[in-house]
């Protein structure tokens, strides 16, 4: 700082000389180069300062402070990490046969846990490539956090992508053909005749499953699937419920 305020000086002084026609303009332009030297070695001096004392650019909780008082540090050397909890991060993976039907911004109901209430958070990245191991698709929803949460909790969150009519059936009770494809075993409309009705699974609870794509209306064979296929007559008993 006083290298620049005698640079200043020199350059008035200068700059007064050169009116006066006692100075060429190269020994202007020469005191002017030392003057503006003088103020980028204050300004990068003034940053080595600031530097030597260390501030988080974001509010948070230092989780860790691998550097101690009289280490040497250099560019890139981790000081402390902190942890920002304003807003966390959920992120889930979803088979190939939701992936479809999420995009960003669509709400997701997250279910309270440790005494915490239920949020809403919102979906801001879909992936659209599959994980190679699991062959499944990276979701990621933003969630507000004001009370506080600590992060990596497991939790469980619900999508909204609309509304579709299920049947809630045992899973004991879904047929799986060889190539892969899902199906309930049920009989044809006002006949008592077996027919394979494909389906797809909505939501599992417990043991039970949500199933789509099924007629509205159905009689489901719940004993005996095994030793019928479709086409066969069968001799009808109604079970209860």
């Amino acid at each position: 700082r006083a290298l620049s305020s005698q640079r200043e000086a020199e350059f008035a002084a200068a700059s007064r000389l050169h009116r006066q026609g006692h100075l060429t303009d190269t020994q202007l332009a020469q005191s002017r180069a030392a003057l503006a030297g003088a103020r980028a070695e204050e300004q990068r001096a003034q940053l080595d300062l600031d530097a030597a004392t260390v501030r988080s650019p974001i509010a948070g909780r230092i989780e860790a402070r691998p550097a101690q008082v009289g280490d040497y540090l250099k560019v890139g050397t981790v000081v402390a990490r902190i942890a920002t909890l304003d807003r966390l991060k959920l992120v889930s993976y979803v088979s190939e046969l939701l992936v479809e039907e999420l995009a960003t911004a669509q709400k997701v109901q997250i279910d309270g846990r440790n005494g915490h209430p239920t949020q809403e958070g919102t979906v801001h990245f879909v992936a659209h490539t599959a994980d190679a191991a699991t062959r499944t698709y990276r979701v990621e929803i933003a969630l507000p956090n004001p009370d506080g949460r600590p992060a990596g909790e497991s939790v469980r969150g619900r999508i909204r992508t609309g509304q579709m009519a299920a049947h809630k059936l045992p899973i004991s009770l879904i047929d799986l053909s060889d190539d892969g494809s899902l199906a309930i075993l049920g009989l044809e409309a006002g006949q008592d005749v077996v027919a394979r009705y494909p389906t797809r699974i909505l939501r599992t609870e417990a043991e039970q499953a949500w199933l789509g794509e099924l007629p509205e209306n159905l009689r489901v064979i719940t004993r005996g699937q095994g030793f019928v296929q479709p086409g066969d007559r069968v001799d009808v008993r109604l079970s209860e419920g």
